[in-house]
C-alpha cells in the first residue's frame, strides 16, 4: 500500500493502526471488454476504475459455470450465479435478458479481447484462470492492472503478463486519457465518462471501509513500487 501525499510505501503495521480504515463511497463498474473474432463482450466487475487504463488482462475461474447472456441486443458473457444480481439498471431493478449459451470457465482460457485503450504488446489482453475468482459479487470475471494489486502482480509474474504503471510517485496519470489528473481527484469521473462511452456497461456506487494514511489521511492506494526491507530481527 502506498500513500500519494507522502509518496511512500506504507507497511502492514501502520495500516493495521487505529486510524487507519475510514468509511468511503466509491464507484464499481461493470466493464465491457469486446472479444476478438466474435460478437461478444466479457462483463468484469472492478471497485478501482481509476486502474482501467493500466489493464493487461483479464480473469475467470475455470471451474465456474459462465452464461452468454442477451441484454438490448448486445451478448453479455458472466457467470450464471452472478446473473441475477449483476444484470440490473441504474435503479437496481432486474432487466429482462435471455440466455444464449453457457460455457465451462476452462473453455473461456486464452481468449483474445480487444484493449480499452492502448495496445499493451506481447501476452497482453487475453484471458487466464485464476483461484482467487468467486462467485461471490460481482461478474465472476475480474479485470487485471499488476502493478496496482498484489494478487494481479503475482500473477502476471508467474504467466509474463505485462506490468503497466501509468502513475507517477504522486499518484498522477503520466499517459492515458486522463494524463495530468490524480487518480483519487479522476476516480469518479473516469467511471462517468466510460459509462457515457458505453464502455462501462453499469455503476454501481459502494460504501466500504477503506485504509488511508496514518499520518495525512489521504487515501492509499495498492501500487507496485521498488523498495528497501530492513531485517531488524537479525540486526538485534
Amino acid at each position: 500500500m502506498y500513500c500519494t501525499r507522502d509518496a511512500t510505501p506504507i507497511s502492514k503495521a501502520e495500516v493495521a493502526m487505529d486510524n487507519s480504515y475510514q468509511d468511503v463511497t466509491d464507484p464499481s463498474v461493470y466493464v465491457k471488454f469486446k472479444l476478438k473474432d466474435r460478437d461478444a463482450y466479457m462483463l468484469a466487475w472492478t471497485t478501482t476504475p481509476w486502474t482501467l487504463n493500466a489493464n493487461t488482462a483479464l480473469v475467470i475461474n475455470k471451474d465456474i459455470t459462465y452464461a452468454e447472456v442477451e441484454v438490448n441486443g448486445e451478448h453479455l458473457i458472466l457467470a450464471e450465479k452472478l446473473i441475477s444480481s449483476a444484470l440490473k439498471d441504474e435503479k437496481n431493478k432486474p432487466i429482462t435478458y435471455n440466455v444464449v449459451k453457457k460455457y465451462k470457465g476452462k473453455d473461456l482460457i486464452g481468449l483474445e479481447y480487444e484493449p480499452l485503450f492502448t495496445n499493451r504488446g506481447k501476452n497482453a489482453h487475453k484471458v487466464w484462470h485464476a483461484d482467487f475468482v468467486h462467485e461471490e459479487e460481482g461478474t465472476g470475471i475480474a479485470h487485471q492492472a499488476p502493478a496496482y494489486g498484489e494478487e494481479d502482480y503475482l500473477l502476471a509474474k508467474e504467466y509474463g503478463i505485462p506490468v503497466v504503471i501509468d502513475t507517477d510517485d504522486e499518484g498522477v496519470y503520466t499517459e492515458g486519457p486522463w494524463e495530468g489528473k490524480q487518480i483519487w481527484e479522476a476516480n469518479k469521473q473516469i467511471a462517468k465518462e466510460l459509462h457515457q462511452q458505453g464502455i462501462v456497461w453499469r455503476i454501481d456506487y459502494i460504501r466500504h471501509s477503506y485504509p488511508h494514511c496514518h499520518r495525512c489521511g489521504t487515501k492509499l492506494m495498492y501500487r507496485a513500487h521498488p523498495s528497501w526491507f530492513m531485517d531488524i530481527d537479525g540486526q538485534r
